[in-house]
């Protein structure tokens, strides 16, 4: 059935608006998830904890990073994914295109039971690899990361294992164990950092 050339230019209209709110809808979260995480540094950034660089320089490091000192009254923990990504070398969006794996945090190991993680995912660039229209991220980029499930007011021990796919004229799958402790107080958290210096975290990078 032919549709007169009056009527395409509604229906496009209306098909346009109809993916605009899916995808506005998509990005607010994001945004939202990235406000929240954003505000709770800049009110703790000399607080704020973090698990140590991990990976290689030449490729790609991560880390755990978190938004607040403790957890205090949250039922739902302002986390975040970080990488720093060598030139050249990108990570993957949660849906990559053509080819690509995007990264993925496992929390089953983690010594607090029954986390549950959502990763949020940034606005990504399109890059071509291999021939294959990609989407993803260079150089620098924090995953927003929900963490709940915690008994609300208790300290957190999580263990999180990390998988990612980072790609140039090769890919390298990166794999490692990211650790992150947050006591339950600002005032615990900070006589943990005195008497506690930081763990390293084993991590490393396959090359395939």
């Amino acid at each position: 059935m032919k549709m007169a050339k009056s009527e395409f230019l509604p229906c496009a209209i209306r098909l346009f608006a109809a993916l605009w709110r899916v995808r506005a809808s998509h990005f607010l979260s994001v945004v939202v998830s990235l406000g929240v995480f954003v505000a709770g540094l800049s009110g703790t950034a000399a607080l704020a904890s973090q698990s140590e660089w991990q990976g290689d320089p030449a490729i790609a490091e991560a880390r755990l990073v978190s938004a607040v000192e403790a957890t205090g009254s949250l039922e739902t923990l302002p986390l975040g994914l970080e990488f720093r990504v060598a030139p050249g070398w990108k990570i993957y969006w949660r849906t990559p295109g053509e080819a690509g794996l995007p990264p993925s945090l496992d929390f089953s190991d983690s010594p607090t039971p029954n986390l549950e993680a959502t990763l949020r995912w940034p606005l990504p660039k399109r890059f071509n690899v291999f021939g294959f229209d990609n989407f993803g991220y260079q150089d620098h980029v924090i995953l927003p990361l929900d963490v709940q499930g915690h008994a609300v007011g208790g300290l957190v021990q999580i263990s999180a294992r990390m998988e990612a796919l980072v790609c140039a004229d090769i890919c390298v799958p990166v794999e490692g164990a990211l650790s992150l402790l947050l006591p339950d107080d600002r005032r615990q958290a900070l006589l943990m950092r005195v008497k506690s210096p930081d763990t390293p975290h084993k991590f490393h990078a396959r090359r395939g």
